[in-house]
Order: structure tokens, then sequence, then C-alpha cells
């Protein structure tokens, strides 16, 4: 569980420094930009004003730790954009439009909500990636930013965990499992649905294979699974590649995990 927004990082990170850490590091960059047409002085109250108004209206310290992290982290990965070589967008992104609030405080605002409510933390690290990619980004429309950050917050912390491991298959060891079968226990069929529901929502396919009486069907076989454009989207703009690979090795082994082990996992019917 994340402690605090120091806890984060390892760094000492009051509140009061939260906000203004995150706009110097994209107004910072923004300024020394080719068009230099944004500053501390637009994009500060931005994003000052979107933080504290959603700590205001959080009641529970464990929230606000969440939200506070969830800045911390996005501050983390602006700064690792920005030395990756990737820029602040210079487009409309930051300007309100129509009485309405620009997209930068809106997208802002949906990911510090999404960190409040969401209460696996580990989610917390790849809410920021994400937030991160957008301000770099400006083929994220406010509608794909909304999608994206929607999508990160429905997904479970496993669900991101299988994204990654799909996207390494070619590193792990997945032969002979198959999507739906030999599922024995509570943590194998949840991983299981899991992918499955992954399937179901065009993040991943598996091609097809012929059955023997000529028909073809999609792929069960977890070796076939690839990412779908979506799934890559996805992997891509949350940094799913910095998913631990000892993470993917233990789903990979909980998801053959023996008969025999799981039997003895299952507790007793005691209802005969």
């Amino acid at each position: 569980m994340v402690r605090s927004a120091s806890n984060a990082e390892g760094i000492a990170a009051p509140v009061g420094n939260l906000f203004g850490s995150l706009t110097a590091a994209i107004a910072g960059q923004a300024i020394a930009g080719p068009e230099g047409a944004m500053t501390g002085a637009i994009i500060g109250p931005i994003l000052e004003e979107t933080g504290r108004t959603v700590l205001s209206r959080v009641l529970g310290a464990r929230d606000r730790r969440r939200v506070e992290s969830a800045v911390v982290f996005a501050t983390s990965a602006v700064k690792r954009n920005l030395s990756n070589g990737m820029s602040i967008r210079q487009d409309s992104f930051w300007e309100a439009r129509g009485g309405f609030p620009p997209p930068a405080q809106e997208t802002f605002e949906a990911v510090l909500m999404a960190a409040q409510r969401d209460p696996e933390e580990r989610k917390l690290r790849y809410l920021g990636n994400a937030y991160a990619y957008i301000a770099c980004d400006p083929a994220m429309t406010p509608s794909a930013s909304h999608w994206l950050i929607k999508t990160a917050e429905a997904l479970t912390w496993t669900q991101l965990q299988l994204l990654s491991m799909v996207a390494s298959l070619e590193e792990l060891n997945t032969s002979g499992i198959i999507l739906g079968k030999g599922a024995n226990n509570w943590d194998s069929v949840s991983l299981h649905k899991e992918l499955l529901d992954l399937g179901s929502r065009y993040f991943i396919h598996g091609g097809y294979e012929t059955l023997e009486n000529g028909i073809e069907v999609p792929s069960s076989a977890l070796p076939t699974q690839r990412l779908l454009n979506p799934g890559t989207l996805i992997f891509g703009a949350l940094r799913l590649a910095d998913v631990p690979h000892s993470d993917l090795e233990d789903i990979v082994a909980r998801l053959r995990r023996p008969i025999s082990q799981a039997a003895e996992e299952t507790p007793p019917d005691k209802s005969r």
C-alpha cells in the first residue's frame, strides 16, 4: 500500500509542492519549446486548481494519499517522457473552449478522481503514466483521453499484468495453457476469467484454429494470443512494459497450477 506521496517515490513531497513540481516539469519544457506559446502562468493554475479541487472533495486520509501519489507518479512520468525525447504538446489541450475548462484540466481531474476511487494502489503509477502520455501526444483528443483513463480505471491490476504478459509471451513458457480450461481453484478461475474478459473487450485475440470438421473457431491457446490494436494502445500509453517480469512469471505459474495442488487448496464440502 502506498503510505504517502513521499513514500511513493522515496522523496519528500509535501502537498504544497506536489502541483508545483508537476507544473515545473511541464511548463519548463513548454517554455523552451519551438513555439514558446505556453508558460507556467497558464499551465500552473490549470493543474493546481484541479488538484486542490479534487483534494477538497476527499474525506479519507487513504483517498488523499492515493491522489497525492498519482500526482507524484505523473510528475515522474512527465520528466521521463521528456528525457526520452518526447515534447509537451503545443496545441489547444491547455486552452479553455467556449466557457468549458481546457482538456488538460478535465483529463487531469479524471486521473485524480480515478486514483481516489481505485483501491488497487499498484495501478497508481500507471494512472500517472496515462496523464503524462496524454500531455505529450497531440493525437490524444478529449474523447481518446477520457476513454484511456476510464479503461485504465475499469481494468483490474491483474488485467494490466495480463496485458503485459500477452505482450511478452515470447519470453514466457505458456505451452499447454488453454483459456478457460484447467481452472481448478479460485485463483486460477479468476485469472482465466480476466483473460477471457480481455478477449471480449477486443484487447487480445488468438487468431483462428480449424476443427476436425473444417470449421474455423477462435483459438483459445494462450501461446497464440496477441494484443489487438486497443490492447496495444493501452499497453503503450500506460507503459505496461514496466510491469516486473517476475509478476508475469508468477501469473503463468498460477495459470498452470496442477490439479493436485488445487485440490489441496479447495476446502472440503461439509454440506454432505
